[in-house]
């Protein structure tokens, strides 16, 4: 079963309420913390943990996107080179879109099923993992 809902709109629900969670905590230390003597060494924190928070949870800028593109052309060079070669580059996973698309499961990579709940996510990591058997 496929979720109605597309696949960015919950990682955007993800980002926000992880985000939140992240800034609530800074939010909490910092007041709990902060003290006349101590404000300009405060301040200095504040800016590298929230910088942090923004690069984590902030919408990915076209700088970001634009970065790592050398990167990735050379992975589908090489993916290229071994689908020509006739040698399959990851293990298959009995999902042709997946294995169409991510080239099957390989090694350091993780793939995580997202859903509201009742979306058959069990189901589907279920089936995946029989199929590896």
């Amino acid at each position: 079963m496929v979720s109605s809902e597309r696949l960015q709109d919950l990682l955007q629900e993800l980002k926000q309420e992880r985000a939140y969670y992240e800034l609530r905590a800074f939010n909490d230390t910092l007041s709990s913390e902060l003290e006349q003597d101590n404000a300009i060494e405060k301040i200095a924190e504040s800016k590298e943990i929230l910088s942090q928070i923004a690069r984590l949870h902030v919408p990915v800028q076209n700088v970001a996107l634009i970065s790592g593109w050398r990167d990735h052309l050379a992975d589908q060079r090489a993916l290229r080179s071994l689908r020509d070669a006739g040698t399959p580059p990851g293990i298959p996973s009995g999902f042709k879109w997946l294995d169409h698309h991510w080239d099957g499961l390989g090694f350091g990579r993780m793939i995580v099923v997202l859903g509201r709940p009742g979306n058959s996510k069990s189901l589907v990591t279920t089936k995946l993992l029989q199929q590896q058997r």
